[in-house]
């Protein structure tokens, strides 16, 4: 799994290299804005325990926010549509990333019940009504207060085919430049997570 973004607010897409053990697995033209990518890859040619990646792009713009690598068989996912970037308190160490009003998350359940586990707060609302889908499928409706932490148990029943977008949807976001005079936040801002996982349930 790789994502990112293209920084760029506009002109031709950033060109992404990816290689392992000097084979390439992913060549792409990135347009401006967010991307991921999940890629099943080959053997690797190399031997021993360890393979060499290369990521490259002709463009400064380019950033890499996003990567995992596991052995088959075990869950990979990634942070898709409606998610706004990584935030990190340098004084605290604290990360956070916000979702917007819906946010999807594309995961590689490899035939396994999941558990989605989210702690986090509101920061202009009192409560939110979060719905948690499976697809089209809804696994959980629940209202949280401001300050919550929630687990959410999704069957594998409803983690069909090779790919599931799982997705959060919160009935609190605001817009930051619409409540505050000096903001120029356009940003959707609905749940400010300090955790957001996935991990298989045995």
């Amino acid at each position: 799994m790789i994502g990112g973004r293209n920084l760029a607010v506009g002109g031709p897409g950033a060109s992404l290299r990816v290689q392992v053990d000097g084979v390439v697995v992913l060549e792409e033209s990135m347009p401006p804005g967010f991307f991921l990518r999940m890629l099943t890859l080959p053997s690797t040619a190399g031997t021993g325990d360890y393979a060499a990646l290369s990521i490259e792009s002709d463009n400064k713009e380019l950033a890499i926010e996003q990567f995992d690598a596991q052995p088959a068989g075990r869950v990979v996912y990634g942070f898709a549509d409606g998610w706004n970037e990584q935030e990190y308190n340098p004084v605290t160490g604290v990360l956070w990333r916000w979702t917007t009003d819906r946010s999807a998350i594309r995961v590689r359940p490899e035939g396994k019940s999941l558990a989605l586990s989210l702690r986090g707060e509101i920061e202009a609302a009192s409560s939110s009504h979060i719905t948690i889908k499976a697809g089209d499928a809804v696994v959980s409706e629940t209202d949280v207060a401001k300050t919550f932490s929630l687990t959410t148990l999704i069957p594998r029943q409803l983690l069909t085919g090779p790919e599931t977008v799982i997705s959060i949807q919160s009935s609190a976001f605001y817009v930051p430049a619409e409540k505050k005079w000096r903001s120029q936040d356009r940003r959707k801002l609905g749940l400010k997570l300090t955790e957001c996982s996935l991990s298989p349930v045995s």
